[in-house]
C-alpha cells in the first residue's frame, strides 16, 4: 500500500559547528528513515556576521511561509543564541510567521506552538551537585551563553539554586561567553579576578574547550588544577585531553526526535515527546577518575533471561536511540552476530579461538553506503565500549585480560576506519571547493554570453552531483539589510534549471510561483521500499549579493555539507549578480557606441580583494612606466606573498583563507596608498611605488609594511596572525625599463623566496 509523503521543512541555522550539524544530520536523518521529505530553508547566514543574523533569519522564514507543505521546523533556541541584542526580530517573532497548526519550534517553548526543548535543569543540577557534594568544591565559576538564550537562563538558574542550597557564594561569579567559543577575555577574567577558583561549569562543550587552552597556555591542567565541566556532550568532548565531564543532549538525538514528532503532527496524532532528557556524564576534567565498570549491559547480564536478544535491543538503543521498523530490523541483523559472539565470552567453558569480537568484515558490513548516513563511528564505538565494560566483571583474570586485547584491537580498527574515512573525506572536499569556486568563474569566463556563462558555473554544479536544480530571479532586487521590513513576493523567473542532469537557459520571460516550483522535486506518493531507499532531501535559499536579494536557488538531493551549500549559493549569487552588471554595461555600450569603461575596469579587479588582478596591474604598471613625467625617478617592484595560507585553511576553513586574503589585500592597499597593487591569485601580491622621502628604499617600504601588520595583528581576535613575505627589486624609470620588468619581476622573486624561508624558520606555524 502506498504511503503519503509528508513534505517537511527545516529552517537550517548554526551550519558552521557541530552542534547545529548534528541538529540537521538527526532531523534529515530521522526524517528519511520514515519515508518523508525534508525540505531544507537555508539562512544563508555567513561566518562572522552575527550582527546582522536577523536579515538572513528573515528571508528565510519569508520564503518558508510561502510554501504548502505539511509542517515546518524552527530552531527558536538558535536564532535566539544569535540576537545578542534585543531586537524585534528574535525566536519568537519570526516564529509566529508560520502557522502554529503546521510548525514546530525547538530549544524553546512558545504558547500556542507544538515545542521540543532539552531538558536543561536535570543534568546540569546533576554537574552542580557532582561539583559541590562529591568533589567539595566552594569556589565555582559559571560560565554562561548569551543572555536572550533561553537554554542558558535555565542553566545559569539551576546553577544559582544549587549554589545557593549549600550556602556557596555567586557573588560575581557569573560570565557570559558565546555559544561559538568565542569567550577566551572572560575566561582570563575569571582567572584573573578569581586565583582561588576551583571550578568552572560552562553552558556548552564548547565553552568548555575555551577554557581548556586558556588554561593550558597558562600551564594549568584541567581536571587537576581547576575543574571544568561542559554540557551538549558534543562529539569532541571524549576526545579532549583530558576528556570532558558533560551533560549529555546530542543535538542530533534532538533533531532525531523532532522529525518523529514533526511527523506525528503530519498525521494529526497527540505529541509523545517535548522534552529531551540529559544526564552528567562524568570524565576526567571534573577532578577524578571514572570506573565504568558498571552500566546497563552489566543489569541485562544479571537479569539472565535470553542475554544476546535483551544485549542486542540494549546495544541499538545506546547507538541509535530509535529508528523506523524497517531500518531497526536492519540494524539488528547486522549487530546481532557481534552480541552473539561477546555472549560466547561470558561462558567460562567455550573455547574462544582465535576470532575476534569485531573484525574489519564486521566494520564494512556495518558501515556500508546504505547505513553510513544514519550510523556513526563514534556512536558505534560508544555502544561497543560499554558493552565490553558491562561484559568485563563477569569474566575471569584470564578472560579479562584476553578481552583487554580484544579492546585494543577494536580501537585500532575504529582508528584505522576513522582515518580512511577522513583521508576519503578529505580528498572529496577538496575536489568539492575546487568547484565551488569554479562556478563563479563560469561567469567571469564567458562575460560576453550570459548563456553560455550560465552554463559553465552550472556544469559545475552538475560535477558536485547535484542533477535537480532551479536558478529564479526577482524581478527587481531588494535591499534587505538596514531594512525594517520587506517583501520577497511569491512570483520569479525561471532563469536555469538542472533536470536529471540536463542544463538549460533561458530568456527570463514565464514567471513562476515559488511554491509550485518546490513541488517539482515532491513525488506525493511512493512505497515504503521505495522511500526507506531514497534521498529526497532538497534545499531553498536566497541568492544574496551584499546587502541585496537578487533570487531564489532550488537545489535537488546531494551530499555537500550545509557549509558547502552555502558556499554555493553565494558563488551562484555572485555570478549571477556579475552577469547582470555585465548586461547591464553592455546596454550602456549599445547605447553610447563606445567600450565600457566600468567593463574594462572590473575584468582588472580579483573577484574576493578587489585589487587589480594581473592584467590590471600591468596595464597600469604600462601606464606609469610609459608617463614622461616620471622619467628619471627611482621606483620598486615588490613581490609579495602571505604567509602560511594552506595553515589558516587547514585549520579554520576556507572561509576564514578568504578572510585573510582580503585583510592583507587592505593592508597592503593602505600601506601603498596612491601606488599600485595587485593580486595575483592565491597568496600572491604585486606592488609598484614611485619612491619619495618617507619611502625611498624597499626596506623603507618592507618596515611599513610589516608594522601596519603587526598593528592589524595586535587588535585582531583572530587566532592566527597575518604576515607576509616580501621581495623588491629597486630601478630608475628611463626609455629601457618597461623591456625589462619581467627581469625586476625574477630578481624581487628571488629576493622573497629567501625571506620566506627565513620567515618560516622564524614564525612557525601560523596559529597564536
Amino acid at each position: 500500500m502506498e504511503k503519503k509523503r509528508y513534505k517537511i521543512a527545516y529552517i537550517t541555522a548554526h551550519k558552521h559547528g557541530g552542534y547545529g550539524t548534528g541538529l540537521q544530520d538527526g532531523i534529515k536523518n530521522g526524517i528519511e528513515e520514515q519515508g518523508h521529505i525534508l525540505v531544507n530553508i537555508t539562512d544563508l547566514l555567513p561566518r562572522g556576521f552575527l550582527k546582522d543574523a536577523k536579515y538572513y533569519f528573515y528571508i528565510a522564514l519569508q520564503i518558508a511561509r510561502q510554501l504548502n507543505l505539511d509542517c515546518f521546523i524552527i530552531p527558536v533556541g538558535i536564532i535566539n543564541a544569535y540576537n545578542k541584542i534585543a531586537t524585534k526580530w528574535d525566536g519568537e517573532y519570526l516564529a509566529r510567521m508560520l502557522d502554529p497548526a503546521r510548525t514546530i519550534v525547538i530549544e524553546d517553548s512558545l504558547d500556542g506552538y507544538r515545542y521540543i526543548v532539552k531538558d536543561n535543569v536535570s543534568g546540569m543540577r546533576e554537574c552542580i551537585v557532582h561539583l559541590i557534594h562529591d568533589h567539595h568544591y566552594k569556589k565555582i565559576a559559571f560560565l554562561a551563553g548569551p543572555q536572550a538564550s533561553f537554554g542558558s537562563k535555565i542553566r545559569e538558574a539551576v546553577y544559582y539554586e544549587e549554589m545557593k542550597k549549600s550556602g556557596l557564594s555567586t557573588e560575581n561569579m557569573l560570565y557570559r561567553g558565546s555559544f561559538d567559543g568565542n569567550c577566551a577575555n572572560e575566561v582570563e577574567r575569571i582567572l584573573l579576578e578569581h586565583p582561588d577558583i576551583e571550578a568552572i561549569a560552562c553552558c556548552n562543550d564548547h565553552i568548555a574547550q575555551t577554557v581548556y587552552s586558556v588554561l593550558k597556555a597558562k600551564g594549568l591542567t584541567p581536571g587537576t588544577d581547576i575543574a571544568v565541566t561542559g554540557f551538549d556532550d558534543d562529539p569532541s568532548s571524549v576526545h579532549a585531553v583530558p576528556p570532558l565531564s558533560t551533560v549529555r543532549i546530542t543535538s542530533y538525538d534532538l533533531g532525531y526526535l523532532t522529525a518523529y514528532e514533526a511527523v506525528r503532527l503530519c498525521e494529526g496524532l497527540p505529541q509523545l515527546h517535548s522534552t529531551l532528557e540529559s544526564r552528567f556524564v562524568k570524565r576526567i576534567s571534573c577532578g577524578e577518575i571514572v570506573d565504568d565498570s558498571v552500566n546497563e549491559f552489566t543489569d541485562v547480564i544479571l537479569s539472565g533471561d535470553d542475554i544476546v536478544n535483551k544485549l542486542c535491543d540494549t546495544f541499538l538503543n545506546h547507538m541509535i536511540k530509535q529508528a523506523s521498523r524497517e531500518r531497526r530490523e536492519s540494524y539488528r541483523q547486522r549487530i546481532l552476530p557481534l552480541i552473539q559472539k561477546a555472549a560466547k565470552v561470558l561462558d567460562e567453558n567455550r573455547s574462544l579461538g582465535h576470532v575476534h569480537l569485531v573484525d574489519a568484515k564486521d566494520m564494512v558490513s556495518l558501515f556500508d553506503a546504505s547505513n553510513e548516513r544514519y550510523l556513526t563511528y563514534q556512536s558505534f564505538a560508544s555502544a561497543m565500549s560499554e558493552l565490553f565494560a558491562g561484559i568485563a566483571p563477569f569474566l575471569s583474570l584470564e578472560r579479562r585480560a584476553w578481552l583487554d586485547h580484544e579492546i585494543a584491537h577494536f580501537h585500532q580498527l575504529i582508528a584505522l576506519s576513522l582515518i580512511e574515512r577522513n583521508r576519503t573525506q578529505e580528498y572529496g572536499t577538496l575536489n568539492r571547493q575546487w568547484y565551488i569556486t569554479q562556478i563563479s568563474s563560469g561567469a567571469l569566463t564567458y562575460s560576453d554570453d550570459a548563456k553560455t556563462a550560465i552554463n559553465a558555473m552550472l556544469r559545475n554544479i552538475v560535477t558536485l552531483g547535484i542533477n535537480d536544480c532551479y536558478i529564479l530571479l526577482l524581478n527587481e532586487t531588494i535591499t534587505y539589510k538596514g531594512a525594517e521590513d520587506f517583501q520577497i513576493g511569491d512570483t520569479v523567473y525561471l532563469a536555469a534549471e538542472i533536470k536529471n542532469g540536463k542544463i538549460s537557459v533561458y530568456d527570463l520571460g514565464k514567471s513562476y510561483d515559488i511554491s509550485s516550483l518546490c513541488d517539482e522535486f515532491i513525488p506525493d506518493e511512493v512505497t515504503p521500499e521505495a522511500a526507506i531507499m531514497q534521498n529526497p532531501a532538497f534545499t531553498i535559499g536566497a541568492l544574496l549579493t551584499g546587502a541585496e536579494m537578487i533570487g531564489i536557488m532550488i537545489l535537488g538531493s546531494n551530499d555537500l555539507t550545509p557549509s558547502e551549500i552555502v558556499r554555493v549559493y553565494y558563488q551562484v549569487a555572485f555570478g549571477m549578480k556579475h552577469l547582470a552588471i555585465i548586461k547591464k554595461e553592455m546596454s550602456l555600450i549599445a547605447l553610447l557606441d563606445r567600450n565600457n569603461i566600468k567593463l574594462a575596469e572590473e575584468s582588472m579587479h580579483d573577484a574576493l580583494t578587489q585589487l587589480y588582478n594581473r592584467r590590471g596591474f600591468m596595464h597600469h604598471l604600462e601606464k606609469h612606466l610609459e608617463n614622461k613625467e616620471n622619467l628619471g625617478k627611482k621606483a620598486i617592484l615588490l613581490y609579495m606573498d602571505l604567509d602560511g595560507l594552506k595553515g589558516i585553511n587547514d585549520s579554520y576553513g576556507h572561509e576564514e583563507g578568504d578572510f585573510a586574503i582580503t585583510e592583507t589585500g587592505l593592508l597592503l592597499n593602505k600601506a601603498l596608498s596612491g601606488n599600485l597593487v595587485g593580486r595575483l591569485g592565491g597568496d600572491e601580491f604585486l606592488g609598484f611605488l614611485i619612491c619619495n622621502e618617507e619611502l625611498s628604499t624597499g626596506e623603507a617600504m618592507i618596515r611599513k609594511v610589516e608594522s601596519m601588520f603587526s598593528e592589524f595583528n595586535n587588535n585582531s581576535p583572530k587566532q592566527y596572525d597575518l604576515n607576509i613575505s616580501i621581495g623588491y627589486r629597486e630601478f630608475i624609470i628611463d626609455y629601457n625599463v618597461y623591456g625589462n620588468v619581467s627581469h625586476y619581476l625574477l630578481d624581487a622573486d628571488h629576493m622573497l623566496y629567501v625571506n620566506k624561508k627565513r620567515h618560516k624558520a622564524e614564525r612557525g606555524n601560523v596559529r597564536r
